[in-house]
């Protein structure tokens, strides 16, 4: 299994044994981690260093993940 199957999504989950609302996926493709990760409920976030996806609204390194993983 490779990106984007969601089998590998799936796979994932399992391994970590929670639910789909509790996963935040960051990935740095639209089309092969974006997508098949928010298909299946998870929670996404695109990285994107080279400001290549603007429309996307991407966070553009990993400190401003702060604000989605604190309680």
């Amino acid at each position: 299994m490779a990106k984007p199957d969601p089998q590998i999504f799936i796979f994932a989950q399992k391994l970590a044994k929670t639910n789909s609302e509790n996963i935040l996926f960051i990935g740095d493709n639209p089309k092969v981690d974006i997508e098949p990760s928010k298909n299946l409920g998870w929670n996404v976030l695109l990285i994107d260093h080279f400001n290549l996806y603007p429309k996307l609204k991407p966070i553009k390194n990993l400190r401003e993940i702060l604000p989605y993983i604190s309680n």
